[in-house]
Order: C-alpha cells, then structure tokens, then sequence
C-alpha cells in the first residue's frame, strides 16, 4: 500500500493505473511466456528434424548426355526399397580394378554437378564408382532415415560382391559428408579395401549444435550418424579428406576422427572448402588418394 501511495504522490495525486500485486503477475508471465515458447521451438525442431538433416532432389540428370559411359542399376533393399544407382566404369577394366562405393552427401543425388566431377576424374584414374542413390533421393523409393542410409549402403556393397562378383577387398568405401557417417557404420561391418572419407563429422548432434548452439541438440536429435564412436572399430586402411578452411564442417571434425582412428590411417589436408577442395586442391586432393591406394594396394 506504501508503494501505491508514493506513485500517487509521483504523479500528481492520480492514482497508478496497475496495482502492484498486478504488476508483479505480468512480471513473471514474461518468463514463463518465454520458457514455453523455448519448449515449443525445441518441439518443433524435434517434428522437423529430418528436413534439416536430408536435403533430398527428386529425378536424374539424363545419363546418356554427360559421357561417361554410365549404367543404371536397380537393387532392392532388405526391406524392400528399390534403389537406383550409377555405376561408371574405369577406362580400362580387369580384375584388379579398385571400385569406389560412393556415398554422397545430405543434399541433391547421385547425378549432382559436384559428384559427377568426381565420377569423370575417377574414371580417368581407372577406378570404377558405384554411385549410391539412397532412398528418397533421385529415383529411389522410400525416404531417407540414418537406418535406411545404412541399408543402403551395405546393399550396395552385397551387390556388388554377389552380383557383380566383385572381390570385396577390390571395394574402397568413399563417403562425402553425410555419406561418411554411412561408410564408417558400413566400414565396421564389411571387410572392404578401405575407407575413405571427405569432409568427415563427429557426429550429427555435433554439428548440429554448433549450428544451434541456444538448442539442446545433443539431447534430442533422433539422427545420430555417431561416427566418433565408431571409427576405432574399422580395422581397414583409413584415407582422411578435409579442407583446412571448410566452413560447413570445421577441420577439427576431421582431425578429430583421424586422431581417434587406429592404424594405418592416413590425412590430407586441403585446401578449398566443404564444396570445392576437389576442384580448389584438385593435385593434393586426388594425387592423396592415388597415394592411399598405392600404399593400400601393398598392404594386401
């Protein structure tokens, strides 16, 4: 009551028009207003999760206009998704060619511009890809999920040796971004050549809360693609990519992981960024890789 009379008295005698018993509720409506609004945003990313993480782009650019000699291959899943992959063959194919099983990133398909860039000097270095196209993404059925990249992933790979009659130790796992979790989880289960991975992260929460530092990420994310938990376990040859200045996946991602990893392993830092190290640093980006092989190749 003392209150209200001494703003009475600051405002000429009228009395305030908001009791301080009513003042004190608005008050701590603002925080309460505030933590429900927080909850909700929380909820929201929750729902929407899968929109930040995949980045699918429906259809194929038309095989036969970009030159490379590139056959489509339709594989069914364990659970029954049909995929439809690329293969492109090396110039000169024997038994002892190396094959790439190439897993992309979160964003477009098999048939983006960046990817066939790396199919033509593949080609040219005499190595055979066979380019993934996960479910949701092109022509493939389904939609995308961590589990289902991962049964992709190992379909492609039984496709391959059993069908293809490709030998299994002829088979490098390369994984670009998204596409490196999904080879490190396939690396831990098949016996393969190698891995290789570009752009490389720790995890997906951690990405994400470096994106989302105010969201508590690391608790809610339903994708997880923990690949620092699982990169001590891939017993093959291990060639890690990243561009010193990538700026969707900080370099210490990369580093990280190859600190983590047993041998042999091998790193090449680039230069580029997350998009570009194999065009900006192409001499040390693919000679790497030609290196890896070689050292690879004598380790069999």
């Amino acid at each position: 009551m003392w209150l209200e009379l001494q703003f009475e008295q600051l405002h000429g005698g009228k009395r305030f028009p908001m009791s301080l018993k009513n003042w004190k509720k608005r008050v701590w409506f603002v925080p309460a207003y505030v933590v429900v609004m927080y909850i909700g945003i929380i909820g929201w990313f929750f729902v929407e999760e899968d929109s930040f993480v995949y980045h699918p782009r429906q259809g194929l650019r038309n095989a036969d206009s970009l030159n490379i000699g590139i056959e489509a291959v339709k594989l069914m899943t364990p659970d029954s998704v049909q995929l439809v992959c690329w293969i492109i063959p090396a110039r000169r194919h024997d038994s002892l060619s190396v094959w790439f099983l190439y897993l992309h990133g979160n964003g477009g398909n098999i048939s983006s511009r960046g990817y066939i860039a790396h199919y033509r000097t593949f080609q040219q270095m005499d190595i055979n890809t066979f380019a993934v196209g996960y479910r949701g993404y092109g022509l493939s059925g389904g939609s995308p999920s961590e589990r289902g990249l991962y049964t992709d992933g190992l379909a492609a790979f039984n496709y391959l040796v059993n069908v293809r009659r490709v030998p299994a130790h002829n088979i490098f796992l390369f994984g670009y971004s998204l596409g490196s979790a999904v080879a490190t989880e396939l690396a831990t289960i098949v016996d393969a050549g190698g891995l290789i991975v570009e752009g490389a992260f720790l995890s997906a929460p951690s990405v994400g809360q470096q994106q989302y530092p105010f969201l508590p990420v690391n608790w809610t994310m339903k994708n997880r693609f923990d690949s620092i938990s699982k990169i001590q376990n891939v017993a093959e040859p291990k060639l890690f990519l990243h561009a010193v200045n990538d700026e969707v996946i900080p370099f210490e991602h990369g580093q990280r992981l190859f600190e983590a990893a047993k041998e042999p392993k091998t790193l090449v830092e680039t230069g580029g960024g997350h998009n570009t190290a194999h065009t900006e640093d192409s001499s040390k980006f693919y000679g790497g890789i030609l290196k890896f092989l070689e050292q690879a190749n004598r380790s069999k």
